[in-house]
């Protein structure tokens, strides 16, 4: 895979028209990403340096070495590489966690919750930061549970990034974002 990632971003970045159409394009300021509460990939390649692997550890994540790449521009060029250093940083992820963490089980069954209490936790997704809430219900089971996705954080900072940019650029910078039309659909 590490190969292949290789061979596709140095074809990528050797095209001289793909990287007319994304440089300058669809740029989202920091002061925007920041206020608005743009999270993940969108967020980084804006130079808003949060990832809650890193900020918030969870699971095996304080125990693995790893770095948050930060683009600075904003446009679409500079959330293609951040992607495709996400990409090399998660391979790496891998590497370290099969090689260095014990084996152990997948999931614990959890028994005992009392009914209609809440909890909250989080992930980092390929999106960017996901909220997680659970309610318990009867006999140990699950009443309520809604995640708060990264792309309802990041719908709101796709339209200020269109003005100024050419029609046939929509698309560009709307895929650029990778933003899940379903996880909005409640």
């Amino acid at each position: 895979m590490e190969a292949e990632l290789k061979e596709l971003t140095n074809l990528i970045l050797s095209s001289n028209g793909l990287l007319d159409r994304m440089q300058t394009t669809g740029i989202l300021p920091y002061e925007d990403a920041l206020t608005l509460g743009a999270v993940g990939p969108a967020a980084r390649a804006s130079g808003v340096d949060r990832d809650l692997r890193r900020d918030l550890p969870y699971a095996a994540y304080e125990l693995l070495d790893f770095k948050v790449p930060i683009q600075q521009e904003g446009d679409v060029y500079c959330r293609l590489l951040q992607r495709m250093e996400e990409s090399r940083e998660s391979l790496a992820l891998l590497r370290q966690a099969v090689l260095s963490l014990s084996p152990g089980d997948l999931f614990v069954e959890v028994t005992g919750l009392p009914a209609y209490q809440t909890g909250i936790g989080w992930t980092e997704s390929a999106r960017g930061a996901n909220v997680h809430w659970l309610m318990s219900g009867e006999e140990d089971t699950i009443y309520r549970y809604m995640v708060r996705s990264a792309s309802h954080c990041n719908w709101p900072v796709l339209p200020l990034c269109v003005p100024g940019n050419i029609v046939p650029d929509f698309p560009l910078i709307n895929k650029s974002f990778e933003l899940c039309y379903a996880c909005l659909d409640r």
